[in-house]
This record gives C-alpha cells, structure tokens and sequence, in this order.
C-alpha cells in the first residue's frame, strides 16, 4: 500500500486540497471525522487546519534531526570513524593543540567537552581511535598508538596496551585494532585489527589467544576491519576482501575487471559486507551469501566510490533498509553517500539534508552508522572554521513529520497519524507538534512536508 494511496506530483499543494484528499482517504479506510461534540468551541475542521499550518509556518519546529559538528581537542582538524549501535557514541581521531593525534570519544548530547581525550600509552605521543562499542551505558574503545612503536589499545576508562598481536608467520612488530564488540568483561569481547612485521597479517586479539585470520590463504589478507554483534563474523581484507566466520575464512573476490578489494564493514547481525573493489576504477559493493558480490548503483555524476558501513536489515521489512554509507568522488571532491536498500542508487548527504548546511559545510566522508540506521558518523568541512571536523547526523525527520524515521514522509508516515488521530499520548511519534494530541495540526505537518527524502 505504500507509495501508491497519494501520488505526490512535486508541487505544494494549497492546505485546502490536502485536506480533502485525507478526507477522502480516511473515508475510505472507514475513519470519521472528529465528532461535533469533541470539535465543540474549538476553530472549525479546515480553520483548525489552516491555523495550525501558519503557526508551523511562523513559529517553526526544533525536534528531530540534527546535525552536530564535533569540534577538535584544540587542533585544526579531526575525523569520526566510528559509531556505536544504539548511535550514542562515536570515536575518532583529532588533533591536539600541540600538534599531535589523539584518539578521542563523544557522546550525544554532546556535554562540554564535546571531545574526551582518550590520551596515548605510556611512552607514546599519539594514538588514534578506530572502533566503538556500547552497551549499558558502558563504553569501550579500540585503536593504535606510539610506544615507540605502533600498538593495538583498548580504552575501558583507561587505557590498555593489547601489544603487536600476533601473525601467521613470525612475530609481529606492530598492531593496530579497527573494531570491537563486548565489553572487557564478557564473554563476547572481540577485537579485530592488523599485525605487522615486513607484510600486514589480519588478526584477533582477543579473547586470549591472539589469532591470526586465514593463514590457509597465500598469501594472508592484511586487516580485519570490522566485526559483527556476536563475535562470530569478521570482515577485512587486502589484496582480496575476506569474511571469516567461526573458524572458517572466505575470499570475496571482486568485481569484474577489478584486480583487489576490502571489506571495510559488517552489518551488526553478519549478514551483509560492504566494503571496495579496485582496478582502473573503484567502486563501492555489498556481498550476501545469496547475491555475491554486487555493485553498488550510483548516479552518473560520480567517478568512483566506497562503501564503509551498513546497518541492520529491516526487520519488519518496511522502509529503506539496509542502509549503507560511504563516499563519492564527484570529481570536484568527495561527498557523503548513503544507500537506502540494496537496489538503490547511492544517494549525496549534502543534498538530502542541505538544510541543515545552510553555512556552506560539507558533509565528505560517511563512515559509519548505527544499527538501526537512523544516526550517521563521518567528517567534511566546517565551513565556520574551515576546518576538517568530524560530525554526527540525526537522519530522522520527525519534526518534518517522517513519523518512522525512514528520512521520507509518505503514506506510511500519513496513516500513522491517521491511525491515532485524536488521541491524547505523551511523547507518541504520532504526535509530531509535541502538544499531546493527535490531531489536525500533525496531519498537516505530514502533508506539507509529503514526498521529502523520498
């Protein structure tokens, strides 16, 4: 039923004209309109509705989606590369007022300040953060760090040397982790990541004993990116993508005519890879067990581009799902994609919510999202500043009336309001004005806003 009970044809149509297709639709579905005793000294059916559509008009709405530019822990320039699964949490990496790198986490509310310095190892000046994990209000952060040499560390409150890992010949020199899931004190605490000594090995850290990925491959792949809720699945790769899955490691290959590829994410339930493939060209793909790898569709305006994370499927089977996102070399510079389905053409972040880049930033690199897909990671230009900075989108538009947070209002959002209109709730996505009803004045909230993101 959806996309097919309003056709929107692209123009604003008057309030008048909305309300009597609602009329006609709500007839249809057996809904009446509010009884005369209910609407008693209240303004008439369409002056309700007209008066509520000038009040949007003058007064505006602040809920909902959000764009949130992190900031730098005194430096010119940081980059969010992580986020957790409830997109809560992201890490990342920025620059100190002294020149050097430091890993960091933010929280969202952002709370003053809006980026905790994660610090180095002892003995070290830098340290970059890679991968985040939450559960519980408990956080816990994954990355590298100087001790003179490079070393993987997880953050748990402080800091904690993993050491170089280990490899499928000989012994390591260095280790970075890319990724985590548990926390420290469960059974379930994963992290994945790379260890070096004259060639890269992917590898496990923990839990104890280090293992090191699909030795049976000549030669091994190098890193292990990203890893799923479970534990169970790990994703990476270099010179070919890999997956490795309770104990067993699989080759991805790559797309036609390229020569290399890498799995840079897993969506949280193992079921999807996204990840790059490379030749001539480069071009971002998702892999299932039941399509292979598949290519990603983009528009004509884009010379290449890449995949770096993927939420869950759907579960209901409803919306835009998975979600993917990644970047688009437009030839003028990169811009942040994001894919709302498998067999959707990539989609530019900066076009969807310009809105929210009314000062000329630019959104360049997305480089994770949640679990549920509705918050996005990554980083571009702080126009303000004209700094590289890391930021945090909230894709809902539930002030603009997306009612189920899919980034398009349409005959789902419609009939969710229809469905309770004239109830009392609190704090109800229904209720879109926030006044405690379900009423006129959400309806045309929906309506005036029908077809966006969609």
């Amino acid at each position: 039923m959806r996309r097919h009970l309003l056709k929107w044809d692209g123009a604003r149509l008057c309030a008048r004209e909305r309300l009597m297709r609602v009329r006609s639709l709500a007839k249809a579905m057996g809904m009446e309109r509010p009884s005369p005793t209910r609407a008693k000294g209240l303004f008439s059916w369409f002056k309700m509705c007209l008066a509520a559509w000038l009040a949007l008009l003058l007064l505006g709405l602040g809920l909902g989606q959000q764009l949130f530019w992190m900031g730098t822990l005194g430096g010119s320039s940081s980059e969010a590369w992580d986020i957790s699964s409830d997109g809560m949490w992201a890490t990342g990496t920025s620059e100190t007022s002294d020149g050097w790198f430091h890993a960091f986490l933010f929280h969202y509310p952002p709370m003053p300040p809006w980026l905790w310095d994660l610090g180095t190892l002892p003995g070290g000046f830098w340290s970059r953060g890679w991968g985040v994990y939450s559960e519980d209000s408990q956080v816990v952060v994954v990355g590298e760090a100087d001790t003179g040499v490079v070393h993987a560390f997880y953050w748990y409150g402080t800091m904690t040397d993993i050491g170089a890992g280990c490899m499928c010949f000989g012994e390591p020199w260095s280790g970075r982790a890319y990724d985590v899931t548990g926390l420290p004190d469960s059974i379930r605490f994963t992290v994945v990541g790379s260890s070096n000594h004259e060639v890269f090995n992917a590898v496990r850290f923990l839990p104890e004993p280090c293992l090191p990925l699909c030795c049976d491959i000549d030669p091994p792949p190098e890193f292990a990116y990203a890893v799923s809720r479970d534990g169970r699945v790990i994703v990476g790769g270099w010179p070919l993508a890999f997956i490795w899955q309770d104990g067993v490691c699989r080759l991805l290959g790559t797309l036609p005519g390229h020569t290399n590829s890498a799995a840079y994410g897993v969506s949280p339930d193992g079921s999807l890879v996204v990840g790059l493939s490379g030749g001539p060209d480069r071009h971002g793909f998702y892999w299932t067990r039941s399509t292979g790898m598949v290519e990603l569709l983009m528009p004509d305006v884009v010379h290449n581009c890449i995949a770096h994370d993927a939420s869950d499927p759907d579960p209901s089977g409803v919306g835009f799902f998975p979600r993917i996102v990644g970047a688009a070399d437009l030839g003028s510079g990169d811009r942040a994609y994001w894919w709302r389905g498998l067999n959707r053409i990539g989609e530019d972040l900066n076009l969807l919510f310009a809105d929210l880049l009314s000062d000329g930033s630019v959104l360049e690199v997305a480089t994770a999202i949640s679990a549920d897909g509705r918050y996005i990671v990554g980083y571009g230009t702080h126009r303000p500043t004209e700094q590289r900075m890391g930021f945090w989108l909230d894709t809902c538009r539930h002030e603009k009336g997306d009612v189920n947070c899919d980034s398009c209002i349409d005959d789902a959002d419609l009939l969710a309001v229809l469905f309770r209109f004239g109830e009392h709730c609190s704090g109800c996505p229904e209720d879109i004005n926030r006044d405690g009803i379900v009423d006129d004045a959400d309806l045309l909230i929906v309506l005036f806003n029908f077809g966006l993101g969609c």
